[in-house]
């Protein structure tokens, strides 16, 4: 049997899709896709509060001294805007790899180190080869591995950024 990726927990042969323990055979995944979650919910949030927040300083400014306004500016829209900015720049968007297994969409593995995905995209769909949904996955992995063919939030992650399914073969996306 060819063994296709085998690392950290993670094994794909030309039958089996292995994460954390627990297995699927590769025949049973259909339709299998990438995307990638939004952004960070902390800088999204940040973001907001900082919009919010310039609009309430600009409509107070005419009823507050200057250095009054230079401090709430300061403090309530550039803190938030630098919050959102900088937690926008470190903490990346998780990659996802969904498939539909049994006729339920599930996840199969989720991660936020894009070169580990990459290897893990590309294995499966090399060991999916043989089967008869395969030329759109590959083509949405070797063309770019940041496709957002569709958007899900996901949970928590690992210390290391990445997470395997939980379940028979992955978790389900209709909780």
């Amino acid at each position: 049997m060819t063994t296709f990726y085998d690392h950290d927990g993670i094994r794909i042969t030309e039958r089996w899709l292995t994460i954390g323990g627990r297995g699927c055979p590769v025949d049973h995944l259909r339709n299998l896709r990438v995307a990638r979650e939004p952004g960070d919910r902390i800088a999204r949030r940040a973001a907001a509060t900082a919009a919010v927040s310039l609009l309430v300083v600009a409509a107070t400014v005419r009823y507050v001294p200057v250095p009054m306004s230079v401090v709430d500016g300061v403090v309530f829209v550039g803190l938030p805007a630098l919050v959102a900015a900088v937690r926008a720049r470190l903490v990346r968007p998780a990659y996802l790899l969904w498939a539909d297994y049994r006729g339920t969409t599930v996840q199969l593995y989720r991660t936020r180190d894009e070169t580990e995905f990459g290897k893990i995209s590309r294995a499966l769909a090399r060991a999916s080869a043989r089967g008869p949904e395969v030329s759109t996955f590959i083509r949405s992995v070797t063309a770019s591995p940041r496709r957002d063919d569709e958007v899900a939030t996901g949970a928590s992650a690992r210390t290391d950024g990445s997470r395997p399914a939980s379940g028979e073969c992955a978790r389900s996306a209709a909780r």
